[in-house]
């Protein structure tokens, strides 16, 4: 398949699936979800079509944009198509419809999409809400097909001083394994402005919150180039307890003028932040984290920085409000 073909798809099947992996999975665990959709021309096959491609397209939020086979972007392609031809047979009262439910076994809960709110669609699950003169039906006038902003796939691609996280939030990501906790409940402005130039180059990772994507990873690195569209290339590495290397490459956009704000993606058009909070002034260690206070990544152009090196890097991430006592060190080289 093209790579046009798949970042099209990509794009298409992230406007379509406004469910998270966690809210997919529990969706599925239901006995509502089992019940519905065709089962063969006998009714006796195990579970429906859309139950299986519900399976399908959870497996693939989990995958975070990684290792994606062909056989996924065809189940995208599918989904896409269902979710399209199916809004368009939308029913008088659709909120606890079979029409509501079978779109929720393919990841699209028509709700979000009505309401643009997900706690309406989560009172809606209840019984009798959503009955005729509800707040929810008076709003619900419309279900054409076209993004669904911040309810769409979740936009999670995180860079770490290198990996992704899809958590794609692919809302990119939402990772299903359970989160880090918090290490700060609130993150500050990066302190400096940072040139690119300057910040170009390879980063060696020296501690991190540790997180399901980068489960028993050493010697990460980072490294960042220029492109000639004025882009940043992004080319992450890790080393396993096996000893084999896992790659991912992706993207990076600069959307602050101070140049300490990036967005990257390693997957279609799916972007997380990258900010950088703080550096040292001769870019020889800089601080990475984003909003949630869920990710912070420690990085320094030595692979093994003196002590005094690190226990700067500690503390300062300290004085930024982190919890540095879940910071997971990275062995190097």
């Amino acid at each position: 398949m093209k790579a046009i073909d798949r970042t099209r798809i990509a794009r298409e099947f992230g406007e379509a699936v406004n469910m998270t992996a966690e809210e997919l999975r529990d969706w599925l665990a239901s006995d509502m979800s089992r019940a519905v959709g065709w089962k063969g021309a006998d009714g006796s096959r195990p579970e429906s079509v859309g139950y299986a491609s519900g399976r399908h397209i959870l497996s693939i939020l989990l995958k975070c944009g990684r290792n994606l086979a062909d056989e996924d972007f065809v189940q995208m392609r599918r989904t896409v198509g269902f979710i399209r031809r199916h809004l368009a047979q939308e029913p008088v009262n659709p909120v606890t419809s079979r029409w509501r439910y079978s779109l929720m076994n393919w990841g699209h809960d028509p709700l979000k999409a009505a309401t643009g709110h997900e706690d309406d669609a989560d009172q809606a699950r209840q019984p009798g809400y959503g009955a005729a003169g509800s707040p929810l039906s008076r709003r619900m006038i419309t279900m054409s097909f076209q993004p669904t902003g911040k309810h769409g796939l979740r936009r999670m691609m995180v860079a770490i001083g290198g990996l992704c996280l899809v958590a794609i939030t692919l809302s990119a990501c939402s990772v299903l394994s359970s989160k880090h906790p918090v290490g700060n409940p609130s993150v500050p402005e990066p302190a400096k402005m940072v040139d690119v130039d300057r910040y170009l180059g390879r980063w060696h990772e020296i501690a991190r919150y540790d997180q399901s994507f980068q489960k028993r990873c050493e010697a990460v690195t980072a490294d960042y180039s220029l492109r000639a569209d004025g882009g940043i290339d992004v080319v992450n590495r890790c080393r396993k307890p096996d000893g084999t290397l896992s790659q991912a490459r992706g993207r990076a956009k600069i959307v602050s003028q101070s140049g300490a704000k990036l967005k990257v993606s390693f997957f279609g058009p799916f972007y997380g932040d990258y900010w950088v909070l703080d550096r040292a002034e001769d870019y020889s260690w800089s601080i990475v984290g984003e909003p949630s206070g869920r990710y912070l990544w420690l990085l320094a152009r030595d692979a093994t920085p003196a002590a005094p090196v690190v226990q700067k890097l500690v503390g300062r991430a300290q004085s930024l409000g982190y919890d540095t006592s879940l910071l997971r060190y990275t062995r190097q080289p």
